[in-house]
């Protein structure tokens, strides 16, 4: 029984010395520290499940996270519900996700960051067309095709990673990037990546294709 109360007496003790701790702490301390408290997680301003059953969700930073498993679905019909957001910041693409569809994120003019998981092994026709704001793009050693216009005017794109399982380029993929401007003052406008001929509709001469290149688009060699 002594114990017990021996207990009770320390943990009294202890609130109150507790209590008595912080009413020294100045009120600014105390609201910065409430302040960090409630700004530490980014609430969700809106949230869709698509029919494909990827759940899209917008928090209050920015950060747009399309999360599920299996294909993105086409919107080549129909808005996607990133359609012409100005409000999308980032892109998280969570691991589960095997496609980006065609028209996806088409003219988020403030995205200026993705993050694609290796699950993904296709990016859609005009998936990213129009982001402006985008400076980067680093594509996962898991995508094999980037399809037409993929990131056409995405004019502030400079720094692109296409990896080596990249087996077609669509038309026109990168058209209107700075990327490929850079490229073209290199290459005397024949671009190659992956021994793929891309947006040369400038260039005549012969081209040698190599083994493993499945698809070139029409206009690439007109």
């Amino acid at each position: 029984m002594k114990k017990q109360w021996k207990r009770l007496a320390a943990l009294s003790s202890a609130a109150v010395m507790a209590a008595g701790t912080l009413l020294y702490f100045p009120t600014d301390t105390l609201q910065n520290i409430s302040w960090g408290i409630t700004a530490s997680a980014a609430e969700t301003v809106t949230a869709w499940t698509e029919s494909d059953g990827l759940t899209w969700r917008l928090d209050t930073e920015g950060t747009l996270t399309i999360s599920g498993s299996g294909a993105m679905k086409s919107y080549r019909n129909d808005d996607s519900p990133a359609y012409y957001n100005e409000n999308i910041i980032k892109v998280v693409i969570q691991d589960g996700v095997i496609s980006i569809g065609e028209y996806a994120l088409w003219k988020c003019s403030s995205l200026t960051s993705i993050e694609i998981p290796e699950s993904v092994t296709s990016i859609g026709e005009s998936a990213f067309t129009g982001c402006t704001g985008l400076e980067s793009i680093k594509i996962p050693e898991s995508v094999t095709s980037i399809g037409n216009y993929a990131f056409c005017d995405c004019s502030s794109l400079t720094d692109i990673t296409i990896p080596g399982s990249v087996t077609s380029i669509g038309k026109d993929a990168f058209y209107g990037t700075l990327w490929l401007t850079k490229k073209r003052q290199e290459n005397d406008s024949l671009v190659i990546v992956n021994g793929i001929l891309i947006d040369g509709t400038t260039c005549s001469g012969e081209v040698t294709i190599p083994d493993g290149v499945t698809t070139v688009s029409y206009t690439h060699l007109r």
